[in-house]
């Protein structure tokens, strides 16, 4: 219990850059001791009696009471502490009652004790968050608690009233040794652990009253009191945001200084990830399901459209968010097809693009354009928008002219078109013109436009 309401206590503080508390055996059995003597002389916030300075001793204390039900009355249930809400101490002049059972309802009264002494009392009228917060003369906080007994009055729903048994709870945090140093308060000559800087603009690990020296990242109790966790520490400065360590760079969360694993982070105009052995990532990255290129050298996201190397030899196309592009896509000057399954560029392949169209990409990826070889036949595909053209006769990039069909692909032999027949080479597949042509025993006679008619 102790140690829960000190790690609490803690994390306020160190929301508020404030030093941690600490505690020990003597300072927790003092506490005790005090608490045992307001109980014994029934003395309770709920009962009229406030801070006894002939217990206290001139050392600071809060406290929060709180009443707890202990005997069972028939069709009367109280409500665990845990699961006690903010607003059931709304209303100063109501004690919610409340049943404690296990270790979970303890830790519930002590939350909302510190909760309320913090944050409820805007003006802080007694002092807490003085305690709390701005006491700098208090560095030993331990709690105890005192019990009273009391009663409760009900009434069942036909009017008749009953009264049941209930204790008063008053959780006392006190800063037992604040005076000068002794056994409950250790001497400033002889420091070790966490103190913040002067400007308290940074926490300092001390060991024997010296900062730890060196850059190291080691495992020291942490900054709130809640066990140990690892740091980086230059010279006893405890180190946040990207910090440079044996041989790569890692990140350090600037509200707890604990190393992130799995985490994006943005500095010097310029975003890094952090895979989950903290280190920084370089060159392509499965994050989430989607693929990044991160720079080699510098680490950072690619942040401009670029054709990359991957750590594996394979080449990726980037776009200006990082992510590695697929289907077509513009690139030098052209346009080019990559896998949305392998992210690589395409060659010699029919593809369908992102938005349903279908294009031809050539022996370099590029996208081909006229009339190209395609699968055992030739097909033209227009020069400005890329899509193969079907039913049109049309000029070639070397200047002849070709028909091609409903599916395509180019027309060779006897064809009608435009409601006119028209014989076109199989070997050259150019339409003939002046000439006689042969075809099952009939002869034909193709004009100056290729028109074909039955010869005399």
């Amino acid at each position: 219990m102790n140690q829960y309401a000190l790690n609490l206590v803690n994390q306020v503080r160190y929301e508020f850059n404030e030093q941690p508390f600490i505690q020990n055996q003597n300072s927790i059995d003092t506490v005790k001791k005090m608490a045992l003597e307001y109980q014994a002389k029934n003395e309770s916030l709920l009962n009229g009696h406030w801070h006894d300075e002939s217990i206290l001793q001139g050392h600071a204390e809060n406290i929060s009471a709180f009443q707890i039900y202990i005997n069972n009355v028939s069709g009367l249930r109280a409500r665990p502490f845990d699961e006690a809400q903010g607003r059931d101490f709304i209303n100063a002049n109501n004690v919610p009652l409340f049943s404690v059972s296990n270790m979970d309802d303890l830790q519930a009264m002590i939350y909302y004790g510190v909760t309320l002494m913090l944050f409820k009392d805007a003006d802080d009228t007694f002092g807490h968050a003085q305690n709390f917060l701005t006491n700098y003369q208090a560095n030993l906080l331990s709690v105890y608690p005192s019990l009273t007994e009391g009663t409760g009055t009900g009434k069942y729903a036909d009017g008749t009233t009953f009264t049941y048994k209930l204790q008063n709870v008053d959780m006392h945090f006190i800063w037992a040794g604040t005076d000068q140093a002794s056994a409950n308060q250790p001497s400033d000559a002889n420091v070790t652990g966490w103190r913040l800087s002067q400007d308290h603009n940074h926490y300092v690990y001390y060991e024997n009253n010296q900062p730890l020296s060196g850059r190291q990242y080691v495992e020291l109790p942490t900054i709130n009191g809640v066990g140990t966790s690892w740091y980086l520490i230059d010279n006893g400065v405890v180190q946040s945001g990207i910090q440079a360590w044996a041989g790569s760079y890692y990140y350090f969360d600037p509200a707890n200084y604990l190393r992130d694993n799995n985490v994006w982070a943005i500095a010097w105009g310029n975003k890094y990830y952090f895979g989950n052995d903290g280190q920084a990532v370089t060159g392509v990255q499965n994050i989430n399901g989607t693929y990044y290129y991160f720079t080699p050298g510098t680490y950072y996201l690619a942040s401009k459209k670029d054709y990359v190397q991957s750590q594996w030899g394979d080449w990726y196309l980037v776009g200006d968010n990082g992510q590695l592009l697929s289907g077509v896509q513009q690139w030098a000057g052209s346009y080019y097809y990559f896998d949305p399954s392998t992210y690589l560029k395409v060659t010699n392949a029919y593809r369908q693009s992102q938005w349903g169209d279908w294009y031809l990409f050539g022996s370099d990826g590029r996208i081909l354009t006229g009339v190209q070889q395609w699968a055992g036949s030739y097909y033209y595909f227009d020069p400005v928008t890329y899509l193969r053209v079907d039913n049109q006769y049309v000029q070639s990039q070397w200047g002849s002219w070709y028909l091609f069909g409903p599916d395509g692909r180019i027309v060779t032999g006897l064809y009608k078109w435009m409601g006119s027949l028209y014989y076109f080479d199989p070997v050259t597949y150019l339409k003939v013109t002046n000439q006689y042509v042969y075809l099952n025993g009939v002869r034909y006679w193709a004009n100056a436009s290729g028109q074909l008619s039955l010869a005399q």
